[in-house]
């Protein structure tokens, strides 16, 4: 998406990124090495600089290319359940003693994502697969984990930075590692 703010207070920025046709799912993944965003300030000079954006555009769409692949290497994986809640267990990281309340909500986390992991229609064509473990929890953070309204349930799905962003690259990174 391209971004911008009309008072100034913030670049216009192009991101690349994929949205999955499914449900709509951000599936932020910064690949190293990929450049995914390109910023241009508010200034006097942003006409000639965002002549210079047709430039850089080549380089901003290999993003794609990596994706692509990262993509197929966690297809090609298979993931068991027990392998998938082992990842949840890390991307959460859930206290070792939990307060009553704290163990409901996370058993009532587990068996959503579990359920999202297994039966879920999203997954239907990549059930079994560490694509599928993927999608399965930003499905999850997405659009069921609590959120004080639809609108930062939003922001925080589309941000490049915060806690939703870290654990899908954190879920990334331990799929990546078995792929």
């Amino acid at each position: 998406p391209l971004s911008a703010s009309h008072n100034g207070s913030s670049s216009n920025s192009l991101h690349i990124g994929s949205t999955r046709l499914d449900c709509g799912n951000m599936q932020r993944l910064i690949i190293s090495g990929a450049k995914h965003k390109y910023s241009i300030p508010h200034t006097a000079s942003a006409p000639v600089k965002l002549a210079k954006v047709q430039k850089s555009l080549a380089t901003l769409f290999e993003w794609q290319d990596a994706f692509e692949r990262e993509a197929q290497r966690l297809l090609d994986t298979p993931l068991t359940l027990g392998q998938f809640e082992k990842v949840v267990t890390r991307v959460f990281d859930d206290p070792a003693l939990p307060s009553k309340t704290q163990h409901k909500n996370i058993t009532v986390r587990n068996n959503v994502l579990r359920s999202l992991f297994e039966d879920a229609a999203t997954q239907e064509a990549i059930r079994g697969t560490a694509w599928a473990g993927w999608n399965a929890i930003g499905e999850y953070l997405d659009h069921v984990a609590p959120a004080k309204s639809n609108s930062s349930r939003a922001a925080r799905s589309l941000a490049d930075s915060g806690a939703v962003t870290e654990r899908k690259t954190e879920a990334y990174k331990l799929l990546a590692l078995a792929a």
